[in-house]
């Protein structure tokens, strides 16, 4: 086992941690909050004295009206206020102790209250002042009465006048992580330490030798020299009073030589993100406190002489990285859910990861009823089932911990099953840690057991290509983890059960060639996370749900060979690989733009084209010659061979239902044998960007409707028998007309 981490690994954690301060940063850690400031009140007692000989002012105040402290120097009074009607005695500050409630205990802090005296220019009459920031006073509004003589008869003493002073204070936090403080250089032997530079002054804690503080509370302790490589001489016990630094993110005390247990107070340090205590002479066991530590990301407890065994509460720490144990006196097991740590040293430790010993026979038992039920002994492969061995030994089992979490009876290499026959137990339910479960091509029978259900971790679940039959169990909808669902190529009948809806997470769902029947729910429009659904090769009925529409990372959608009527939602036409066409619906809203093109196709003498290629068709709009769609809708129509730079033979007259094609941006159809008038109604096409209708036969004057067109930027219409050019170019926004010979 190396020492202590190299520099360079140092580097990036101070690097990652200060990112993590400045900008409140990755890993869902929020940065260390800033201590609140307590609002409190302080009660000031103030009196002034009158000399009978001279007539100076003195003043005396009190924290609790019996202990006076009086100003041997005599207030100035000289100053004229700003309305001449006074005169201004100079501010004194006076410091008032108030006590704060903090988290853990009630501390005595200091706050500073300003007190002045005023006295009327006319009659003499004294009023009072005071103020928690010299900035905004309160004056008492009744004169001090001065009528009082002295014990000793040199003075007149006014009244004492207890004021209430609304103060902000600084968290009693800062008191108490103070106090922790001093605890702790006690405990170690500071005056020994190497370096102890400001510990146990007045001055902020930020200047003590190792700490870090953010608004005056301490969130960092280190005392390790990482340019030396040598902690600071510290020794004996960490005193509990750490445990009071509650705003402590960082505690770096290795390599030093502190001995005794760790204090279970170090559990109160809920915000502690990084503990470093190896290096040292600690004894005893690790804390189960240390369970608590929800943020801790970096625990190294290594090169000590702690003994027992690791607390299974240290298996709640769920943002732990960083785990180093090694060099102790640890016995028992690692704790299964430290077992994933990405950086640890267990295997130095020379202890092995906890087992379940109850669940791994439960799952034992579980695969050796399914070993039964599905006539194991004939299996193509069986090697290992039914020994003592560990489960993973077990041809096709994969465990975490000795626990299950992969059955996989598929030959990839040979693309073949494994030869299972029978039924699928309700045992395999009991594989509570089960996440792929793959038996593809094989002869099971019967139903699949609602008890898959029971599953929760299940991420892959592969059933298709066996004799499968009956319903779908709805309990599969509780398989929330679940990415992969493939049941295709079995007897499955009954309806598609609406529970898969709340497999949020799923990716694939396979059910194609089965007996499914019924409508497709609506519910599966909840599936956001969807990439390919196949349910072709049923016999499912009625419309396709336009929640299926929402479906927006879907790739793959097949729904052929159903019974299904009505349209393709428009949202699904741009979905990659579809098998639409073969479906034989439209496009929903593409219905209209189909018997456009059907009326144009016939207007134009269809039948005798050059090139009509699927017109007429059942297939998609964009499966007909010189046909664009945009999500099934018509967006271009060009019938114009660019290579051989003709026509495509059309003859007749343009029909009017051409306007139909809302969406329609292209109609090019020159070179033809066109005739008759150019319907008016194509002013209707909005989004026409191009119109090319020259070297026709057409005739007439051309509509005035045409400039109305305000997308419209090219306008051919040369070389044919048309007129009322000038008032077109009047009228048309297109950037190139072209009518000339007409």
């Amino acid at each position: 086992m190396p020492g202590y981490k190299p520099r360079f690994v140092w580097s990036w954690i101070v690097a990652a941690l200060a990112a993590i301060v400045m900008f409140g940063g990755g890993g869902g850690v929020a940065p260390v909050p800033r201590a609140e400031a307590a609002t409190a009140t302080a009660t000031v007692y103030v009196t002034v004295w009158k000399s009978v000989s001279t007539g100076n002012l003195y003043l005396s105040t009190s924290p609790d009206d019996r202990d006076w402290t009086t100003l041997n120097t005599p207030l100035d009074m000289s100053q004229l206020s700003a309305s001449g009607k006074f005169y201004q005695g100079s501010r004194i500050p006076v410091d008032v102790p108030v006590e704060v409630a903090g988290a853990q205990q009630t501390v005595t802090v200091y706050v500073t209250v300003y007190v002045t005296v005023w006295k009327s220019v006319r009659t003499g009459n004294l009023y009072l002042s005071t103020s928690p920031d010299d900035r905004d006073w309160t004056t008492l509004n009744t004169p001090l009465d001065m009528s009082q003589l002295s014990a000793s008869g040199k003075f007149y003493q006014g009244s004492r006048i207890p004021v209430d002073v609304p103060v902000e204070v600084a968290d009693a936090g800062v008191a108490a992580d103070r106090a922790a403080l001093v605890a702790f250089y006690h405990a170690t032997d500071g005056p020994n330490w190497t370096n102890n530079d400001g510990w146990l002054s007045d001055g902020p804690l930020d200047s003590w030798h190792g700490v870090t503080t953010d608004a005056g509370r301490v969130t960092v302790l280190n005392f390790y020299d990482y340019e030396a490589n040598v902690g600071n001489g510290l020794s004996g016990a960490i005193p509990p009073e750490i445990g009071s630094l509650t705003n402590l993110w960082f505690l770096g005390l290795q390599a030093n030589q502190l001995s005794g247990a760790i204090p279970p107070e170090l559990g109160n340090l809920t915000k502690l993100r990084a503990l470093y205590l190896s290096e040292n002479q600690l004894s005893g066991a690790i804390p189960p406190e240390f369970g608590n530590l929800a943020s801790l990301q970096w625990l190294v407890l290594h090169k000590n002489q702690l003994s027992g065994e690791i607390p299974p509460e240290l298996g709640d720490l769920t943002n732990l990285t960083w785990v180093w144990l090694s060099g102790n006196q640890l016995t028992g097991c690692i704790p299964a859910s430290l077992a994933d740590v990405e950086t640890n040293d267990f295997a130095d430790a020379g202890l092995s990861v906890c087992q379940d010993e109850a669940g791994i026979a439960a799952d034992r038992a579980a695969l050796i009823a399914f070993y039964h039920a599905t006539d194991g002994p004939n299996w193509t492969n069986n090697d290992g089932w039914l020994s003592d061995g560990p489960l993973d030994s077990w041809h096709g089992v994969t465990t975490d911990a000795g626990r299950v979490t992969e059955i996989d009876l598929f030959d990839y290499e040979a693309r073949v099953g494994n030869g299972l026959s029978g039924t699928i137990p309700p045992e395999i339910g009991d594989l509570t840690n089960l996440e792929r479960l793959v038996l593809y091509d094989s002869q099971l029978s019967g139903a699949i057991p609602p008890e898959l259900g029971n599953l929760a971790n299940l991420e892959l679940l592969i059933l298709g290509q066996n004799q499968l039959s009956g319903a779908i169990p709805p309990e599969l909808g509780n398989l929330t983890s679940l990415e992969t669902l493939i049941l295709d190529q079995n007897q499955l009948s009954g309806s598609i059960p609406p529970e898969l809806g709340s497999l949020t997470n799923l990716q694939y769902l396979y059910l194609w060639e089965n007996q499914l029947s019924g409508a497709i729910p609506s519910e599966i429009g909840d599936l956001t996370n969807l990439t390919g659904l196949f349910l072709q090769q049923n016999q499912l009925s009625g419309e396709i749900p336009p929640e299926l529409g929402s479906l927006t990372n879907l790739q793959w959608l097949h729904l052929s060979g159903n019974q299904l009527t009505g349209c393709i939602p428009a949202a699904l036409a741009d979905v990659e690989n579809n098998d639409f066409a073969d479906a034989a619906l439209p496009i929903c809203g593409s219905e209209g733009d189909r018997a456009a093109l059907v009326a144009f196709y016939h207007a134009t003498d269809g039948p005798n084209w050059t090139n009509n290629d699927g017109w007429l068709s059942d297939g998609p709009l964009d499966s007909w010659h010189g046909v664009t769609t945009d999500a099934g809708r018509v967006t271009a129509i060009d019938l114009l061979d660019h290579e051989a730079r003709v026509g495509n033979g059309l003859s007749g007259a343009i029909p009017p239902e051409i306007s139909n094609l809302a969406h329609l941006e292209f109609l090019s159809l020159p070179q033809n044998n066109l005739s008759g008038a150019i319907p008016p109604e194509l002013g209707k096409l909005m989004n026409l960007r191009t119109l090319n209708l020259g070297e026709n036969q057409l005739s007439g004057e051309i509509p005035p409707e045409l400039g109305t067109l305000t997308n419209l930027e090219h306008l051919h219409l040369w070389l044919n028998q048309l007129s009322g050019e000038r008032e077109l170019r009047s009228r048309t926004w297109c950037r190139w007309l072209l009518a000339g010979t007409n």
